[in-house]
């Protein structure tokens, strides 16, 4: 097994990580001219030295560094020569870490880091939202190394098995990523996000509208939690068994606790306490509106405690879970008539504050309102 585990630049990672499974770190600056994948306000300000430092103390350690540049969106500027310059600049200094693999989004960048750069090898992201043979072989095509796939595919072991036999490149899975099983807000997430850490852009610190809705989908319906295409830690093996073994964790706005926390357990390959604590549920958008609405939509109550609104999965009743999907497609089915994980919710899924979930419920939809115009 390999691990690919989220930095937030606290040395404390590698010292804790070093001598285990996980391969690789993976981070980028909270802004620069291409962008990546979080907003830059939720991620910790970091300096050019601070970042050679960290990457130099890691590849001692023998853990190898993935620099993101994994921007869904450069803007419609790759004709201008301006900005042209700007990246190559931008890739440079990304070179000049001592990286030795990045992540891309972009089919335009991979051709232009691999002319700038052959030295370094190159991960394409979950953002390209690689799902079919046909689209995963044009990446290969292009000399990419390795291709995270998209989240949804983590259920469909016909489209990996095909994947995996299929291609050269080395393939990995996304595990305790939370969000909705095909989600429709994805992409223009990806993108808010994206311009969202691209320093020529104002600062994005609220009207997260995606996010809101999400959440608020996950809260309504609680089945969506468990259609949600996360992976166990105990089940890490059906994947290594039809040849895919390297698995990469999020996320990196996490304090360091909470990413050795999660990091452990896959590397244990064992919970046995509540799921959802390894998962990146958004309770703390409330905090969020909160600011954003300056207190005109009512959150106190539920700020007061937000473990009570933390949805707990009975993890060890989830032994054997996964068996279904080696024969189901949910790509070919439709949920309401098969009912599989709306059978397992009503088994593994408890919810500590009914009465809060509600008004939780209630706050979200009062946000989207206010940003819909309604």
């Amino acid at each position: 097994m390999n691990l690919i585990v989220p930095c937030n630049w606290d040395n404390t990672l590698i010292e804790k990580l070093k001598d285990t499974d996980v391969r690789t770190f993976y981070a980028k600056a909270d802004a620069d001219h291409i962008g990546g994948g979080r907003n830059s306000h939720l991620l910790p300000k970091v300096t050019q030295d601070e970042i050679v430092a960290f990457i130099r103390k890691a590849q001692g350690a023998g853990i190898e560094f993935n620099y993101l540049l994994n921007s869904a969106c450069l803007g419609g500027n790759t004709a201008n020569k301006e900005w042209q310059q700007k990246l190559l600049e931008t890739l440079d200094l990304v070179a000049a870490t001592g990286t030795k693999r990045v992540t891309i989004a972009s089919p335009y960048l991979i051709k232009v880091m691999k002319k700038r750069h052959p030295h370094i090898k190159i991960t394409v992201s979950s953002f390209a939202r690689i799902h079919t043979l046909q689209k995963a072989q044009f990446y290969e095509s292009m000399g990419v190394d390795e291709i995270t796939l998209d989240f949804n595919a983590n259920r469909d072991f016909h489209t990996l098995e095909l994947l995996k036999s299929k291609l050269s490149c080395n393939l990995v899975l996304m595990t305790n990523l939370f969000c909705l099983y095909q989600c429709p807000y994805a992409l223009e997430h990806c993108v808010r996000n994206s311009h969202a850490s691209q320093e020529a852009e104002d600062p994005i610190e609220g009207d997260n509208y995606c996010c809101y809705s999400c959440t608020s989908t996950f809260i309504d319906n609680p089945t969506e939690i468990i259609r949600s295409p996360w992976i166990r830690p105990e089940d890490l093996q059906v994947y290594e068994e039809i040849g895919i073994d390297t698995f990469k964790l999020v996320e990196r706005i996490f304090p360091t606790h909470l990413i050795l926390k999660i990091t452990r357990a896959y590397l244990s390959r064992k919970y046995e306490e509540n799921l959802m604590d390894l998962m990146s549920f958004k309770l703390g958008l409330l905090y969020e509106i909160q600011a954003k609405f300056k207190g005109s939509i009512n959150t106190a109550p539920l700020l007061e405690n937000l473990q009570t609104l933390q949805p707990y999965i009975k993890n060890q009743k989830l032994n054997g879970f996964i068996d279904f999907f080696k024969n189901h497609r949910c790509s070919t089915m439709d949920c309401s008539d098969c009912g599989y994980c709306e059978h397992i919710a009503k088994e593994v899924l408890l919810f500590p504050d009914e009465k809060k979930l509600k008004h939780a419920s209630h706050v979200f939809k009062q946000a989207i309102r206010r940003l819909t115009f309604q």
